[in-house]
């Protein structure tokens, strides 16, 4: 049942091969002693899933950013869960740690910090490219909101709007500042931060 278990089946699927209900899979499951990795990769990435693990909303996710290993996933994501988590590792292995990739969540910086001194703390591509698009949309709402409603609203100045829209300074110049910010961290490889592709 176990080799089942390893080529990535579903637990019904398990259980249909195995001749055997698919709860009886579950317990299987849930009793397979998984280690706790022992060492920490010189690139650490920790973030949030959603999930519903020890009846909490989400969990954390901790990987090997140069490798694209899952390490471990944390069934809570409380300070204090994390801290205990990190400080099985002994300092030798902590200072390993050059880079850890997170979004800009103050919790995980405040424990990255205490645990990782040395760590450079990098925000991960997705997280930045995001905050850019948020900013871009409300600086395109208020904008829109500027304009008269009749003329957002009157189909046969649609046009008009949207070229009012594209010729506004200030909807430009956001535009242009997401550009560069989206090949800025395009040219960074998340792989080695810091190093060019």
């Amino acid at each position: 049942m176990l080799q089942e278990l390893r080529q990535h089946l579903s637990f019904q699927e398990v259980a249909r091969r195995c001749h055997v209900s698919t709860s009886q899979v579950i317990r299987v499951f849930n009793e397979v002693h998984i280690p706790r990795p022992s060492h920490l990769p010189r690139v650490l990435s920790i973030d949030e899933c959603k999930g519903n693990a020890a009846g909490q909303k989400y969990q954390v996710i901790i990987t090997d950013s140069e490798n694209k290993r899952i390490m471990d996933i944390l069934p809570v994501r409380t300070t204090p869960a994390l801290l205990q988590y990190f400080y099985q590792f002994p300092m030798s292995e902590r200072r390993k740690v050059e880079f850890v990739t997170m979004d800009m969540s103050m919790q995980f910086r405040s424990v990255i910090k205490t645990i990782f001194p040395k760590a450079r703390i990098v925000a991960d591509r997705f997280h930045m490219i995001r905050l850019v698009q948020w900013a871009m949309e409300r600086a395109y709402k208020a904008e829109q909101k500027r304009l008269c409603h009749h003329s957002r609203m009157v189909k046969s100045n649609k046009t008009m709007s949207k070229m009012c829209l594209r010729a506004n300074i200030r909807i430009f110049q956001g535009a242009s500042i997401q550009g560069s910010c989206q090949h800025f961290l395009g040219t960074f490889s998340m792989d080695r931060p810091g190093k060019k592709r």
